[in-house]
């Protein structure tokens, strides 16, 4: 079951993302969901130095943002979380839109 989750939020991801539109994830957390994606292109991942900046503020870098949702096992694994983003979006003041939605994960589009 939460394969078939998986594989349906990467098709999505691979759906909306590209290097203009790109889509902050963090593939500590959503291994599964990436590892299901044909290529990184339209990805923003830790393991790049913008994706600090994007933790900063979202805004700034990404048009969308794959965050685990509270009843997520993988919710405390990363700063790409519910609650991190509520807090960020307090602090810079940028509206976001929900675009998708599972049992465990949501994404938003940020402007």
């Amino acid at each position: 079951r939460k394969l078939s989750e998986a594989k349906e939020v990467a098709d999505f991801v691979q759906e909306i993302s590209t290097p203009e539109t790109p889509i902050a994830i963090d593939d500590a957390a959503a291994y599964t969901i990436v590892a299901y994606t044909a290529g990184f292109d339209g990805m923003i991942l830790p393991l790049q130095k913008s994706f600090v900046t994007v933790i900063e503020n979202p805004a700034l870098v990404a048009s969308y943002v794959c965050l685990a949702k509270r009843n997520n096992p993988m919710h405390n694994y990363t700063v790409l979380n519910v609650f991190n983003l509520m807090l960020m979006r307090e602090q810079k003041n940028f509206r976001m839109q929900r675009v998708f939605e599972s049992e465990n994960w949501i994404i938003y589009s940020i402007r």
